[in-house]
């Protein structure tokens, strides 16, 4: 594999150097050194004290109708849960808002599917409980325990939508005495331009993951006995629910919404059943939800319910097998030039998402741009996750989404903002990091072993298995080669991470702001934009800059080929000489010194000009061994670096 094969982790100071962008805004609080997004601060008081007033109606109600993007644009499907009947049924029209009730009483009713939450395969999926995670003893999250007997899934799909069209809809929301269909109110949903559109991506609302927290005037975001009063779920769907009102104002032409998964806080062991419903409910009850679809992945907080599954009705949703999470699969849909695959990769099963990936790329095969979501960052910068748990699917992932020329990957899970550069995958061969014995280095950060254990530096060294293809930060790239892998912070900042200490040299920019941030994507014929935004100020968000993929149609490639470079070492007394062989298309050479392997540590580099092929690096540690590399670079083009080889200093 062709391109420039970089290893390990260039210094960047610790991390509260990096965080210069730092916004002490009134809504940021501190428990415990851990920052959240103070909800009763973040708006009018009027605001907030309209949310509490109304919280107790909101988070009971699990009726809430989630829209997601059919399988394309001329498509909708909805998924709600009913009381006391199975009511699958959707009226739609094209109308105006003074037309809506009276057409919708003539509209056509679609049908679609139900499931009762009696149904003997949800009550055995409910029941599930991972033993391992967090040493849970007891389940909550049974059918019983959060009062959902009586309840239905429903899941409907309409086709045969026009583009630019605004249309109203309702959902049988159950029968009255006497057995009529009792209908939601009308809301309204409107399609956009499919050739060229806008659409937002937000990671890890995780709705009441600030629980234990304390809001300013002393509140403590705790849940009653029967979970009924999750005052952490309510701090955090009011921060959703902002977080998407200022995106959408500033926006109001989006389609769809980009969610890279943790929508809600559920866990093995948790208190309270009651709360994972209210959760929900907090983040399906957000204002603009109603009228704008989203597409979600399963996060690790979502993985352990099918209650997600019952809640979202996804397009070509795959079929579930040994390997699946509880909360579901795979699934794939198009709009207008894109094609969007959304992975579970609680599913450490690489040949389900590749199965996924043609079949979505099959189906779609005049898609300009490939977009993949999934939730844990295989390449991200967050302290929690980035190095341990996050990468567990990296050396699996990357080849594949080389093989299948994947333009974009979208990431959550580590509450940070980052963008990398260009990523390739090396070509070689490598260890697949979920089968290593790690002495546990995948768990939560507080268990790892130390950094410099045996079993995590295998783990670090396995998973260097990609090859940087731009030195591009910002600004536009024109036919690139690669992947660019995003990062998103918390949408609602009901939880933050700091970043790493060192920043990872595939990062081409990240930053911890400590407010709630998210971004618009737009997309035309031949052009893909990133930018990013506070969700407080609605600014540039600190610390980020707008990102552009240009495709055109490719021009044959005239450039000189670089060959791969090779050295030979010459240590000497606290010092040693590195020689490089001669390249005629050379204009520099670029030597990488280290003391380590992995080129994580005392990490150095040195340019020469092309009319030098030696350099002598001095003041070096006696008895200490380094290991070097190099390679050639003719113009903007970056030759392959040398096999590394290595020295003890006499």
């Amino acid at each position: 594999m062709k391109g420039k094969q970089i290893r390990g982790l260039v210094a960047a100071g610790l991390a509260t150097a990096t965080i210069l962008t730092m916004t002490m805004a009134p809504s940021f609080a501190w428990m415990n050194d851990v920052p959240f997004t103070d909800g009763s601060t973040r708006q009018r008081a009027k605001d907030w004290d309209k949310y509490v007033e109304n919280w107790d109606k909101l988070s009971s109600d699990y009726t809430n109708v989630a829209l997601t993007p059919g399988s394309d644009a001329t498509q909708l499907n909805l998924g709600w849960y009913s009381k006391g009947k199975a009511t699958p049924k959707v009226r739609i029209a094209a109308t105006t808002s003074a037309r809506a009730k009276s057409d919708l009483e003539k509209a056509e009713i679609v049908e679609g599917t139900s499931l009762s939450f009696k149904d003997p395969e949800v009550v055995k999926n409910m029941e599930y409980q991972d033993k391992t995670y967090l040493n849970a003893k007891s389940n909550h999250n049974t059918v019983k325990e959060q009062g959902l007997e009586d309840y239905y899934s429903n899941h409907v799909t309409v086709k045969g939508l026009k583009e630019n069209t605004r249309y109203y809809y309702q959902v049988a929301k159950g029968e009255d005495a006497d057995g009529n269909l009792v209908w939601s109110d009308p809301e309204r949903y409107s399609t956009r331009s499919t050739k060229s559109f806008k659409f937002f991506y937000v990671g890890d609302p995780q709705i009441g993951a600030s629980e234990k927290k304390t809001q300013n005037d002393g509140t403590k975001l705790v849940e009653d006995k029967d979970g009924s009063k999750n005052l952490a779920a309510r701090n955090d769907s009011f921060n959703w629910n902002a977080t998407l009102n200022k995106a959408v104002a500033a926006n109001p032409d989006a389609s769809f919404i980009m969610s890279a998964g943790d929508q809600v806080n559920v866990y093995p062991g948790k208190n309270n059943g009651a709360s994972y419903e209210a959760e929900y409910a907090g983040y399906l009850g957000a204002e603009q939800l109603r009228s704008l679809p989203v597409a979600t992945t399963i996060g690790n907080h979502d993985s352990f319910s099918m209650q997600y599954s019952m809640h979202f009705n996804n397009p070509n949703a795959q079929e579930r097998n040994e390997d699946s999470s509880p909360a579901g699969t795979d699934y794939f849909f198009s709009y207008g030039n894109t094609v969007f695959i959304c992975l579970d990769t609680n599913n450490y099963n690489a040949a389900d998402h590749e199965n996924t990936i043609k079949k979505a790329l099959e189906a779609n095969k005049d898609a300009k741009w490939r977009v993949v979501m999934f939730h844990h960052d295989i390449y991200g910068s967050g302290y929690d996750h980035s190095d341990s748990d996050g990468i567990v699917m990296r050396t699996a992932l990357t080849p594949l989404f080389d093989k299948y020329d994947i333009d974009v990957v979208l990431q959550g899970h580590d509450h940070t903002y980052s963008r990398t550069y260009q990523l390739t995958d090396d070509g070689k061969q490598h260890t697949a990091t979920k089968d290593l014995t790690m002495d546990g280095c995948i768990k939560e950060k507080s268990e790892k072993d130390d950094a410099t254990s045996a079993a995590k530096q295998k783990y670090l060294e396995e998973n260097q298995v990609y090859n940087i293809e731009s030195d591009v930060k910002s600004g536009t790239v024109v036919n690139p080669k690669g992947t660019v892998y995003m990062e998103a912070n918390s949408a609602t900042g009901s939880k933050f991470y700091n970043l790493l200490p060192q920043k990872q040299d595939y990062i081409a920019e990240r930053s911890q702001t400590w407010t709630p941030s998210y971004s618009v994507i737009e997309v035309t014929g031949d052009t893909f934009t990133i930018r990013t935004y506070d969700a407080q100020t609605g600014s540039e968000l600190g610390g980020s800059s707008a990102y552009t993929i240009k495709k055109t149609a490719k021009k044959p490639d005239t450039k000189k080929v670089v060959k791969k470079q090779s050295i030979k070492l010459y240590p000497k007394k606290k010092a040693m000489t590195v020689k490089l062989t001669k390249s005629s298309v050379a204009t520099k050479y670029e030597i990488k010194i280290a003391m380590n392997k992995s080129f994580t540590k005392g990490v150095k580099t040195y340019t020469l000009s092309k009319k030098y092929t030696s350099k002598t690096i001095k003041k070096l540690k006696k008895g200490q061994r380094y290991y070097v590399k190099a390679r050639t670079i003719s113009g903007t083009t970056k030759g392959a670096y040398s096999t590394v080889k290595s020295a003890k200093v006499k």
